[in-house]
Formats: C-alpha cells, structure tokens, sequence
C-alpha cells in the first residue's frame, strides 16, 4: 500500500493488496491484478513453504508482510498472527477469475493447493466441528482469539475453491475429499444473545474494533453459504458503531460504504464521507491513512 507516494511501508506487500485492492481493480484492470497481486504471490510459492515449515505446518503459509524474496519482513509478532492472509490470496484469485473466466494455470494451482493443504494442517478439528485458533484478526485490536469469524470463512472459501480446481484430477481426489470435509466445518461463531450477528471471534462482547472485519464476509468475500442466520445488514450496523472513528484507518468505512450500497442502505452517505472527509488536510488537500493525519501519508 502507498506505492512510491510515500515511503511508508517501505513499498512491501501486505494483505491490503489480496483483500482490499483486488476486488475492486479486477472490476477494471484484471490484468494490473493479475500481474502485480497474484503472480506475485505465485512466483514466491517456495518462500511461502518454508514458511509454513518454519511453524511446524504443511504447505504454504503466505506472510503478512513481504518484500522481493516473498520471505517474512514482519516486525511485528502480533501481525505475524495475522494468518488469514493466505486465504485472502485465495480470494483475489477467485475475484480475478470470476472476472476472466480463465481457468488457473497449473502454478496457479499448485499455489492453491500449497495453501489449502496448510489450512488442513493448521486447523484443528473435533468432532463435526474445525476450528482454527490463536490468530490476530482482520481487526488487529483482536491478537491471539479462537475461530475469526473471517479466518474461518476465508480459509472456507479457499479450500472450495482450490477443491473445485483439482476436481478433474483423479490424482487429486483423496485432497479434494479432505479440502471439502474442513471448509465444511469451519464456521464463523454467532454473538451471544443475537444470532443475527456474527460474532468477530469466540467470546467477542462488543469491544471496539480497529477497521472492518466481520462486514469483509460479505464484501469482498461475497461468503453466502454461513448466513443461517445471519443478516449481513445487522453485521453492518452492529460493528460500524464499534469501529475506532479515531485510530482507525479509513478503509475500514470505504468497505462499509460499498456493502451499504449493495444493501441499499440509507447509513451509505455517512459511511462513504467517514471514508474520506477526516483523512484529507490542508493547505494542500493530502490524504493520511487515520483521520486528522495520522498513520500513512498519501496512503
């Protein structure tokens, strides 16, 4: 995120570019996403390997922060937790081919196969129930809780669709038996009180929340198939009331703008200018990533 705009984040990849970039620009430019989000991610396959070795796991554990190698540049342990991002670049894939229509190139599907066959090492399943534990959230105020609501589902979403693209290879059968049996299982919680929303992980009461994080389920994950119950409106209203308007970054009511929009809901006006009216400052209009300056500048 930034670009050459600015010197922050030293221009690396994080999981901005598979979760909040990708959607949006596949719409327009599939071929930008392609060739600086995914290809990324499928040139530094093997880097993502020993990653997930590094951790005692199989197949490819993607970084939350990345540079030219694809190696681990995080400072940061609390981020580093942040393993949802090898289901957002599942997600990006699934974007772009929705927009395309071309089939995955065998890369492509080594790399799917690479990250689904971790979450099959990484969560931990008991009965007719998986679970993934100790991971920070989309919302990084929450660091080390059970069964994210959006890593559970995006790793759901994940290992479909890597099921779906190795369905033609008898080969492939007994892991595309096993993908399909986890994204079955896994599950976002529900709040304590009003099954009508989800719950951000197992034992969220309401706490504040840094940016969005449950609402991602149903843009840009689209995720259809946990909604019972559910109401993606009641996720909307419940968690922006929740979102740090202070710290907060200002993507988190942009994605909040776009699902109000898709639901036709009246709240799109105040979503859409929290989005942008608090992060632009004089004398020459520049943006931060935090209202009134703070964070990234010209992020």
């Amino acid at each position: 995120p930034g670009g050459i705009s600015t010197a922050a984040y030293k221009a690396h990849m994080f999981w901005d570019g598979d979760t909040w970039m990708a959607a949006p620009l596949a719409e327009h430019l599939p071929h930008l996403v392609n060739a600086t989000i995914v290809q990324y991610r499928v040139q530094r396959l093997a880097a993502s390997r020993a990653y997930a070795q590094q951790y005692g796991h199989e197949g490819a554990r993607v970084p939350w922060e990345t540079a030219a190698s694809g190696a681990d540049v995080n400072p940061s342990d609390d981020s580093r937790m942040e393993e949802h991002v090898t289901g957002d670049v599942a997600m990006a894939m699934r974007h772009l081919q929705r927009i395309t229509t071309a089939p995955f190139s065998t890369a492509e599907r080594a790399l799917l196969a690479a990250t689904c066959d971790y979450w099959l090492s990484r969560a931990t399943c008991d009965g007719g129930a998986c679970g993934i534990h100790n991971v920070t959230c989309p919302d990084e105020y929450a660091i080390g809780v059970n069964n994210s609501a959006f890593t559970n589902r995006v790793a759901a979403h994940a290992l479909v669709l890597c099921a779906d693209a190795h369905s033609d290879s008898s080969a492939m059968a007994e892991a595309v038996h096993k993908w399909r049996h986890v994204a079955a299982r896994l599950h976002a919680p529900r709040l304590r009180g009003d099954a009508s929303v989800t719950a951000e992980y197992d034992g969220y009461r309401g706490a504040t929340i840094k940016q969005a994080d449950v609402t991602l389920l149903h843009w840009p994950l689209l995720d259809t198939t946990n909604c019972t119950p559910c109401s993606p409106l009641r996720d909307l209203h419940y968690y922006a009331t929740r979102t740090d308007k202070r710290n907060g970054p200002a993507m988190a009511w942009s994605a909040y703008a776009v699902l109000a929009a898709q639901l036709r809901d009246v709240r799109f006006d105040d979503y859409f200018t929290a989005g942008y009216a608090p992060h632009v400052g004089g004398p020459f209009a520049t943006w931060s990533e935090v209202a009134g300056g703070g964070g990234a500048p010209n992020f």
